[in-house]
């Protein structure tokens, strides 16, 4: 069972409205056990799982009606 989640992202003004995010990708094969904590991870991700978790982070902030960018459309 999976645990329902409250978004509520805000700026400092109003109501978030538009955010730009990139994808995780092949940079991640770039972290190994000895670089992780100068690159601020706690431990080597596991690719295909972050990219299911930032699918669902993206869809979250679309359910709230949040316009979401993606960084590679962008360039």
């Amino acid at each position: 069972m999976q645990d329902s989640i409250q978004v509520n992202v805000r700026s400092e003004y109003d109501r978030l409205k538009t955010v730009i995010l990139h994808h995780p990708g092949g940079e991640i094969d770039r972290l190994t056990p000895d670089n992780k904590f100068k690159l601020l991870f706690e431990d080597v991700p596991y690719l295909q799982r972050m990219q299911k978790e930032h699918r669902a982070f993206t869809a979250l902030l679309r359910e709230q009606g949040i316009n979401v960018l993606l960084m590679e459309d962008l360039l």
